[in-house]
């Protein structure tokens, strides 16, 4: 085999290795928006734990951004985590884009802790009633 076609078979080689990292670094991406995603196609699925371990992992690596935090809010309120799902949403009200999705959000958190802020209270009274009657 003749020098010059040991250097065109390095040639390729070297080349082929880049197009290949090159593809894979397309393919996998910024590691914190591949998180997001798989926490966006979780909470689609109605599998809220899993989203939340996608999007903290996501904040984890980087991601600080409007979706973050409104998907976050969402997956904290679907897990009944209220004080979290409302200081997400509170961090979206002074964005234009989502101010207004944010105080609705904000008003669903406060309804669901009122109701069962009366829940408890309604249960311990009816508690009450009955080891005093």
């Amino acid at each position: 085999m003749s020098v010059k076609s040991r250097h065109r078979r390095r040639y390729i080689s070297i080349l082929c290795f880049w197009v290949l990292i090159s593809i894979n670094c397309m393919v996998i991406g910024d590691p914190a928006d591949r998180y997001f995603e798989i926490g966006v196609r979780a909470a689609q699925k109605q599998q809220y734990q899993v989203a939340l371990k996608a999007f903290v992992q996501a904040k984890s690596a980087g991601l600080d951004s409007p979706e973050l935090h409104y998907n976050l809010g969402v997956v904290y309120y679907k897990l009944e985590r209220f004080d979290k799902a409302a200081s997400n949403f509170k961090r979206l009200i002074q964005n234009p884009e989502y101010s207004a999705v944010a105080f609705y959000n904000l008003g669903l958190v406060d309804l669901k802790q009122d109701w069962n802020r009366k829940r408890l209270v309604f249960k311990s009274q009816l508690q009450h009633q009955r080891t005093h009657t």
